[in-house]
């Protein structure tokens, strides 16, 4: 008797689907990036020293000062990207998130929207 090809891919298929199927499988695998972020973020204490955090933080404090007050931070006192102008540095985050600013420091707002964006 000939031997059937495509029930023995099928019969290798099956074994490698059955591993990941389980239904709690997904759940553990976010779970862990979720910790992840929290552990490496410090749950949202952050020093703001190392590398570009300083600047990181002045944007956010501006933006933060942005939804309190209403007033948009045109120009700014210091030259950022070679530009005193704001809003034309291309990495200023101008996402709805930014309204939550004034309800929490800084820190915890970069934990919550990297939180955000790993979970869409």
């Amino acid at each position: 008797m000939k031997p059937n090809h495509t029930t023995a891919n099928w019969a290798g298929i099956d074994r490698r689907q059955a591993f990941w199927s389980p239904r709690w499988l997904i759940p553990i695998l976010y779970g862990s990036g979720f910790l992840h972020w929290l552990l490496f973020f410090k749950f949202g204490n952050l020093s703001f020293r190392a590398f570009d955090w300083g600047k990181e933080f002045v944007y956010y404090s501006l933006l933060r000062q942005w939804v309190e007050t209403g007033q948009t931070p045109y120009h700014v006192a210091l030259a950022f990207q070679g530009t005193h102008r704001f809003l034309a540095i291309p990495e200023i985050n101008l996402s709805p998130q930014i309204l939550l600013l004034p309800l929490v420091d800084i820190g915890t707002f970069i934990v919550i929207n990297t939180l955000l964006l790993y979970s869409i």
